[in-house]
């Protein structure tokens, strides 16, 4: 007859971690202690997250200023008549003889790449100005974005202007 095994004792020569019955593993590869990370991890982390971050930064406001970017322009400008080609008025001045369709009212029209008419407006009341009859215009909602505009007085033929020419005032003479 054999007899039953004795109760298990631990061998104080062999790397056993026992804990209420419960053996921890060390040195058995079941549940290994980690080992500390190196420094250079943690830093390459967290530049990497900082990169990420920044990225995501940098394409919101990208994306903010673009929508916020105004998407029409006001364009303002003279009409000037020398003063043999225009005559004056109670309160002003107007085109005279071959320039009579120059007054208070005529059509500025403004013209896109595609030859389609952009944006409207009108002269407005002249004032003599170093013997010159000098007809001002403003012209808002000019859309941004054309490669240039063409700006037609009346019937007199358009000029031609790029978009950060036509952003600052125009000048027109006759006469």
């Amino acid at each position: 007859m054999t007899q039953p095994p004795p109760p298990f004792q631990p061998d104080s020569n062999v790397d056993h971690a026992w804990h209420d019955g419960y053996n921890l593993g060390l040195g058995h590869g079941a549940a290994s202690v980690p080992r500390p990370t190196h420094p250079v991890v943690w830093v390459v982390t967290g530049a990497v997250g900082a990169l990420a971050i920044a990225g995501a930064m940098f394409g919101a406001v990208t994306l903010i200023g673009k929508a916020n970017a105004p998407t029409v322009f006001t364009m303002t400008g003279t009409m000037s008549l020398d003063s043999s080609d225009s005559s004056s008025t109670g309160s002003g001045c107007v085109g005279d003889g071959g320039y009579d369709d120059i007054h208070s009212g005529t059509e500025v029209k403004v013209t896109n790449g595609d030859g389609k008419t952009v944006a409207t407006g009108r002269l407005e009341s002249g004032d003599r100005s170093s013997g010159e009859c000098v007809l001002p215009f403003t012209i808002k909602g000019v859309p941004a974005g054309s490669e240039f505009y063409e700006v037609e007085v009346s019937h007199r033929g358009g000029l031609t202007y790029s978009e950060a020419e036509a952003r600052e005032p125009l000048f027109f003479s006759l006469g």
